[in-house]
């Protein structure tokens, strides 16, 4: 089988319909990150902006001749090939994913020298944004606030009412708020 020529596809050219997919399969052979690195040599950054938050990382949309394919991580545990072959060919299908697979594997090799460093040390940093956290702080505390305002069992065991749920709510709103936290210097 010769070489088969995979390139980046845009998200607009990536329109489809899930139920159109002709093939999928979770590979085991490469852990996500060496998938990952294999794909980032072969196609550039990945599509960060089509993503389930909650569930993946990265995306790759990818395509070839009548076909589209998709390959992107679940939970940085597995990953996964969707293919959307024009015609539905699932044996086209199966030769796309078993060339791409190799593709991935070969530049994956390629880059796996680095892995044992990027295990060992952070690529970035975590940047918390502590207005932020107070935010969603104080939304929690209202969101409990408003359960014991009517009544909701299991809140408050002795059946009265905590009197520190509205003003912890009140003061973390107002962290939340930059205007009220300058700093003292």
């Amino acid at each position: 089988m010769s070489r088969i020529e995979f390139s980046v596809a845009t998200s607009e050219e990536f329109r489809f319909d899930s139920a159109a997919r002709t093939s999928f399969v979770r590979p085991s052979s490469l852990s996500p990150l060496e998938a990952y690195l294999g794909l980032k040599s072969l196609f550039g950054e990945p599509n960060r902006e089509h993503i389930d938050e909650t569930a993946q990382k990265w995306i790759f949309f990818i395509k070839t001749n009548g076909a589209r394919i998709e390959v992107n991580d679940w939970k940085l545990e597995s990953w996964s090939i969707h293919v959307y072959e024009k015609d539905q060919d699932e044996v086209r299908a199966s030769r796309l994913i078993v060339e791409l697979e190799k593709q991935i594997a070969n530049a994956s090799a390629k880059r796996h020298a680095i892995i044992p460093d990027l295990l060992k040390k952070p690529a970035g940093h975590v940047i918390e944004n502590p207005f932020a956290l107070h935010y969603q702080t104080a939304e929690e505390l209202m969101t409990i606030a408003e359960k014991l305002r009517w009544g909701c069992p299991g809140l408050s065991p002795n059946g009265r009412q905590p009197v520190h749920t509205l003003p912890s709510c009140f003061l973390s709103a107002c962290c939340s708020d930059r205007r009220f936290t300058k700093p003292c210097i």
